[in-house]
């Protein structure tokens, strides 16, 4: 296959998975269908999670509970389309964790209780549709927490009991 080819994935359920590389646990480029993608409790590890590229199905995406034992975890340039995107309590135990560029849709997005340890964060030009956003309860202790140039649109944005501990925090629109 060509770096850039479009891989379907049908129904994916990954819950409760250990995915494990040398490299790269890579979906870069993936086109989920169906009516829900499922890494519920799943954990990644190895050099980087990469999701760059990748479109999600229509229906609803679920990382809660995910545990990213990786150095980079990559979402840059993602298309979630109308679903709800559910990252609820994941742990990314990153350097850099990457959503720049990428496309929530229409569907609520939660973060809510995420813990993000050391890692760098970036949002930047991420596009929420008209659902609710919730950052609430996640914790920031990287050097660099960066949402510039992110379009919220008419959803609520929620950072309530957020705590931002070393982060340099960037929010400019």
């Amino acid at each position: 296959l060509a770096d850039n080819a479009i891989v379907e994935i049908l129904d994916l359920d990954a819950t409760n998975a250990f995915l494990e590389a040398d490299h790269i646990v890579d979906f870069s480029y993936s086109q989920f269908i169906g009516s829900k993608v499922q890494f519920v409790n799943t954990t990644f590890q190895s050099h980087a999670a990469n999701f760059i590229h990748a479109r999600f199905s229509e229906g609803d995406t679920d990382f809660s509970e995910t545990r990213f034992r990786c150095k980079e975890v990559n979402f840059q340039y993602a298309e979630f389309n109308q679903g709800e995107v559910n990252c609820m309590y994941v742990h990314c135990r990153s350097e850099t964790v990457s959503f720049v560029n990428s496309n929530f849709g229409s569907g609520k997005a939660f973060f809510t209780g995420c813990n993000c340890h050391e890692a760098n964060v970036a949002f930047q030009f991420a596009k929420f549709g008209e659902g609710d956003i919730s950052f609430e309860k996640v914790t920031f202790q990287g050097k660099k927490v960066d949402f510039s140039k992110v379009e919220f649109n008419d959803g609520k944005v929620n950072f309530r009991l957020s705590e931002f501990t070393l982060a340099k925090f960037t929010f400019v629109k």
